[in-house]
């Protein structure tokens, strides 16, 4: 008799993630300040961390390899593209993330480049011939707020083909097989003025871009680089050689030179600036160039501002709001703008539409903008100040007891802290009575525990 045995199903195979291995790189000196945050953002997505050291004297080298990177060391030869290539040359991954030290991805946007990547290897098919991602490179300011919004292609497939060019400001060798995934954002810490200042930027980037230059003297985005560069010079910059790299780069683009896109737009956005500020007899070529970077650069908000502050400088002031309404458009639209400055100074628009509304008795824009601003820049004084001034200027002009009402709208006015806010932003706008009604509303028991004689709540 045959023997009975039991028939057991076999349960399917759980289904496996497509293998991504993802190496970490990076390049470094003197980054202990960041080190511990560019490389946890990766911890969870990363099968090996690399981080070449190109001379640290700080605590870089020893913070990194507790957190378990590899380690190599790289002498500095004034050349970017080199030490990159050497730190992408110990990878072992079929995909690479080459974020700098003051560069991350948030938890969110990790999570996202892992499932592209997964679904990438998945199905090949579905993404033909890819060989780089491209994200958003959200610059942030001193107080974590977006003001320079660019793309970076800087997670790409490990071939020996694919390598970093030039010796500053390098840029992967890489022109076809990319795809933008708008969602994932790095977001770089870099150029806080706390950054500039401890990096010393100007002597760090010159030397290889005059070298660059001089082995290719045409090269227009590396002369943007020098423009750059020659502005941040902590011995202060000679502007006629500034205005004269710039103007070079934009006569260069408009006769069909080469020329990253970026650049032209700096050099648009800082002629712009720097005819306005020059006075009335250079308005008209500040306008010209404005608007020329307006039609080239149409999805840049800054632009649109910068036409509008010369509208608004020639008082023109109707045209001037046409253009900050643009500018706001574009700003707080669905999709995040490339921008160099404006994205991260919206109350610097707030504050010229408050100006133009009451230009053009528009009290509704004027009340719309400047709750705004009291709402996002509640105790900025340097803003509300100015503010306090322009509320002046409405017709017919509002007394003391109107203001009054107006910032108990937004303000405890009960409230120490409020009270001597107010009274200095209303002295830094001119408004001398409105700082003394607000000092003589400090009771004797708010003046003793400014005093120490007693607690107060």
């Amino acid at each position: 008799m045959a023997e009975n045995k039991k028939r057991h199903r076999r349960r399917p195979a759980a289904a496996k993630r497509p293998a991504v291995r993802l190496s970490q790189c990076m390049i470094v000196k003197n980054e202990e300040k960041n080190i511990e945050r560019a490389l946890s953002w990766a911890r969870g997505i990363a099968f090996e961390q690399i981080v070449v050291d190109t001379g640290s004297t700080d605590r870089t080298v020893e913070i990194a390899e507790k957190m378990g990177a590899k380690i190599y060391h790289f002498e500095w030869i004034n050349d970017f593209s080199a030490a990159k290539n050497f730190a992408i040359e110990q990878a072992r991954g079929n995909w690479i993330a080459f974020l700098d030290a003051d560069e991350y991805f948030d938890e969110k946007d990790t999570e996202l480049l892992r499932g592209f990547l997964e679904r990438a290897e998945a199905d090949p098919k579905a993404y033909p011939g890819l060989n780089f991602i491209r994200c958003r490179w959200i610059n942030l300011n001193d107080k974590g707020e977006a003001f320079v919004v660019q793309e970076q292609d800087r997670v790409f497939r490990n071939k020996p083909e694919i390598r970093y060019v030039n010796k500053i400001h390098e840029h992967l060798s890489i022109g076809e097989g990319g795809l933008f995934l708008t969602d994932i954002k790095i977001y770089h810490t870099g150029y806080t003025k706390e950054a500039m200042s401890s990096k010393n930027t100007f002597e760090r980037n010159l030397a290889p871009i005059e070298e660059e230059l001089r082995e290719n003297p045409d090269n227009l985005t590396m002369k943007g680089y020098l423009a750059d560069t020659l502005r941040v010079d902590p011995d202060g910059f000679d502007p006629e050689r500034v205005v004269a790299l710039y103007t070079e780069i934009i006569e260069g683009s408009k006769a069909g030179k080469s020329v990253y896109k970026f650049t032209v737009d700096n050099a648009y956005a800082f002629l712009s600036n720097y005819y306005l500020n020059k006075g009335e007899g250079e308005w008209d070529r500040a306008l010209a160039l404005s608007r020329e970077a307006s039609e080239a650069s149409p999805e840049n908000p800054d632009f649109d501002y910068y036409t509008g502050l010369i509208h608004h400088a020639r008082r023109e002031f109707q045209e001037a709001w046409d253009c900050f309404k643009r500018c706001e458009g574009k700003m707080f639209g669905e999709v995040i703008p490339r921008s160099f400055y404006i994205l991260g100074n919206s109350s610097q628009l707030f504050i010229r539409m408050i100006q133009t509304a009451v230009e053009l008795l528009d009290n509704a824009g004027f009340n719309k903008y400047l709750t705004l601003l009291f709402k996002t820049q509640k105790y900025e004084v340097g803003i509300i100040g100015p503010l306090l001034g322009a509320v002046g200027a409405i017709r017919p002009a509002p007394s003391e007891e109107d203001i009054l009402e107006l910032l108990g709208r937004h303000y405890d006015l009960d409230n120490l802290r409020d009270k001597l806010f107010l009274a200095r932003a209303a002295v830094r706008g001119g408004r001398a009575g409105l700082a003394a009604r607000l000092m003589d509303t400090i009771t004797e028991k708010e003046l003793n525990w400014v005093d120490g004689g007693e607690s107060f709540s």
